[in-house]
């Protein structure tokens, strides 16, 4: 009771751990000395009681204090067996990381992924809006040229032109900065954490939403110090394979690393050893 309650106090919530109920191992006494006395002692104060005891069924059934050794011993031989298996849970430790980064490298991978489409496909229309100006302005330019008008009127188009491409190019240009800086704020990122795992988000994954918490403000940083133009691309196979790796390789890395079955000790011949 006293465990119980101490526990309450530490663990912040309703159900407590299972305490196993055990007791140290008894050496067996090697002769009944004892036992002849203790049996003589009381032969002497009541003469009819050895008479009485020889009456009764000669294979009595075991006593409760018996059945609660057993069950303590049990109860320990349990616990024993658990700590023997302490190397193969660190083999399983170790599976269950690999497991963790390859989810924390897969979101990584998808939000910078998405982030870097993002980015690039505005920079790809700018860019083939800046080519098109460009190439009309001088398009028209030839045809004046060909046409054979004035030169004035062919300088000023070819300016016009060049003026026109240049500040399409820092309009653009500003418009890239300012979609970069809502790509890597947190609102960005989130946005792009619900482009890429909206099935999860549908279903209320929550260790989806775990993972999330845990790399956001590191892909902050990482876009921060990077810039979304020295992002690598990910292809779809690399995107498969982690796949493979979580769905495979994890579970077939999980059954070569499971616990054998250990079965139970007797106490009793524990004891007789002893």
């Amino acid at each position: 009771g006293s465990l119980c309650w101490n526990l309450s106090k530490v663990i912040p919530r309703k159900d407590l751990p299972r305490i196993f109920t055990m007791c140290l191992p008894v050496k067996k006494p090697k002769n009944n000395n004892s036992t002849e006395s203790h049996s003589s002692s009381w032969s002497s104060i009541s003469p009819g009681l050895e008479e009485q005891q020889q009456q009764t069924t000669t294979t009595p059934p075991p006593s409760i204090g018996f059945q609660a050794m057993e069950d303590l011993h049990q109860t320990r031989n349990e616990v024993v067996n658990e700590v023997m298996k302490a190397p193969k849970r660190r083999v399983d430790n170790v599976i269950t990381a690999l497991h963790d980064n390859i989810h924390l490298l897969l979101m990584h991978s998808l939000i910078m992924e998405d982030t870097r489409k993002q980015y690039y496909k505005l920079v790809w229309t700018h860019r083939m809006q800046t080519s098109a100006a460009f190439t009309s302005g001088f398009a028209m330019s030839a045809l004046e040229m060909y046409f054979t008008l004035p030169a004035e009127l062919i300088g000023g188009t070819v300016a016009t032109t060049i003026l026109a491409t240049g500040s399409l190019h820092w309009f653009q240009s500003n418009q890239q900065t300012h979609l970069f800086n809502h790509l890597k704020s947190p609102d960005g990122l989130a946005a792009s954490f619900q482009r890429t795992h909206m099935n999860e988000i549908r279903d209320g994954d929550e260790y989806t939403a775990n993972i999330w918490m845990r790399i956001r403000e590191t892909m902050q940083l990482s876009l921060d110090s990077l810039g979304v133009e020295n992002i690598q691309s990910v292809s779809r196979e690399e995107i498969r394979k982690l796949h493979w790796i979580l769905e495979e390789e994890v579970p077939r890395l999980r059954r070569l690393a499971g616990p054998d079955h250990v079965g139970k000790l007797d106490w009793r011949k524990e004891e007789e050893e002893n």
